[in-house]
């Protein structure tokens, strides 16, 4: 783009000339900004009737943002709209071993436990999942003697995070209790 720019080709022209695939996030911002959607619009409808690929992300289906130009609106819902769910525990689980083996780490210096405590609690959303596995290693690296990251640690480790996670959730108590009274969860479920 910049050397489209220095060049003295247009936003538009560039974008056609350079773009095989286009990934927007957030479209619903673009809403009330008139000129940002206007010059939108026609880089959408070149691509797309160049047959290139376009994948844009909202916080809520199409028709339901305020704002934003019919015309934009009628073509993102002619699409595939699909919903994004809250990840199921399993899916978090796998997320979180994944992220284990990207780091390095070995599954094995995880008690189960972990796993468990991190899927249930941080799993409403991906990116707060990464961000208290983040947290985590980062605590265990710089704040621990062990390789080895146990449930105690975990829960230290994301102390800030869960404070207001804790005062809504009665599962989180369950949890805290059967840690504190070293009951193994896989006992009780």
């Amino acid at each position: 783009y910049i050397k489209s720019d220095r060049d003295g080709i247009g936003l538009v022209a560039w974008f056609k000339n350079s773009v095989d695939v286009l990934l927007v996030d957030d479209v619903q911002f673009l809403a009330s900004k008139t000129k940002t959607e206007e010059m939108f619009f026609s880089i959408y409808n070149y691509l797309h009737s160049a047959g290139k690929q376009v994948v844009i992300t909202a916080d809520r289906h199409p028709s339901t943002l305020n704002g934003l130009d019919d015309r934009l609106v009628t073509r993102f819902i002619s699409g595939l709209p699909v919903s994004v769910t809250k990840p199921e525990k399993a899916v978090c689980e796998s997320i979180l071993k994944k992220l284990i083996d990207e780091k390095g780490m070995s599954l094995n210096n995880f008690d189960p436990e972990v796993i468990n405590y991190f899927a249930t609690r941080f799993g409403g959303s991906v990116r707060e999942l990464e961000g208290a596995f983040a947290k985590l290693v980062f605590y265990a690296q710089n704040f621990t003697n062990s390789k080895h990251i146990d449930l105690q640690t975990a829960i230290e480790s994301v102390k800030g995070l869960t404070s207001s996670i804790l005062a809504s959730n009665v599962e989180n108590y369950e949890f805290l209790i059967l840690f504190i009274l070293k009951i193994n969860t896989f006992n009780i479920y």
